[in-house]
């Protein structure tokens, strides 16, 4: 895995550990982390081999967890993806990570959105209702109120001239990498 991908992922899964994760512990000390709510993760850090018997603790846990995705990290080239698609897993959607070096980070501004800072729990629901909308999936409105007031966490609602609220971000630091998550736009916008 190049090391920015490594960097989006090492951002992406401590996002998710502030979004509520449970660690458990394998065999071998590697874990598995778990979110029991949304975003409905279930993974082991890219950099974790595991070796029969850890794959058999795994098996028990996407047993128990047959509505989380597992990620696998760096796609078909991990060991892990065949050993899922001979468990009968099979992929459900490819994410792609960008990068953008900070010396291109210039964005032209628009005086047809209005992009606001969510603080508050009335704002966060409508940026909850709004990024389910633009998603298409189901969103617990309670782990988003738990982000607020996070120091390196930035939930974003962007706005038309009239109020009307169109699209969210989430913009997370960790380490000097900011990930821009959950950047969505109604579909009738």
């Amino acid at each position: 895995m190049k090391p920015e991908d490594q960097e989006n992922v090492t951002n992406l899964t401590a996002l998710w550990h502030c979004m509520g994760s449970t660690s458990f512990p394998l065999s071998s000390g590697a874990a598995v982390e778990q979110s029991f709510s949304w975003p409905h993760r279930l993974w082991i850090a890219p950099d974790v081999q595991l070796n029969e018997s850890e794959l058999g603790e795994l098996r028990s846990f996407l047993a128990a967890a047959p509505t989380s995705v597992f990620p696998v990290w760096g796609g078909a080239e991990n060991p892990l993806s065949s050993w899922l698609e001979r468990e009968g897993y099979g992929v459900s959607f490819k994410q792609t990570a960008m990068h953008l070096p900070e010396s291109q980070a210039e964005w032209p501004r628009s005086d047809d959105l209005v992009v606001k800072s969510v603080s508050d729990v009335s704002r966060s629901d409508e940026w909850t209702r709004v990024a389910a909308e633009s998603f298409g999936y189901s969103i617990d409105p309670v782990v988003v109120r738990g982000l607020l007031g996070s120091p390196d966490l930035d939930l974003l609602v962007a706005n038309r001239p009239d109020g009307e609220t169109i699209g969210t971000a989430l913009l997370y630091e960790q380490d000097r990498i900011v990930g821009i998550h959950m950047m969505g736009v109604l579909p009738d916008h």
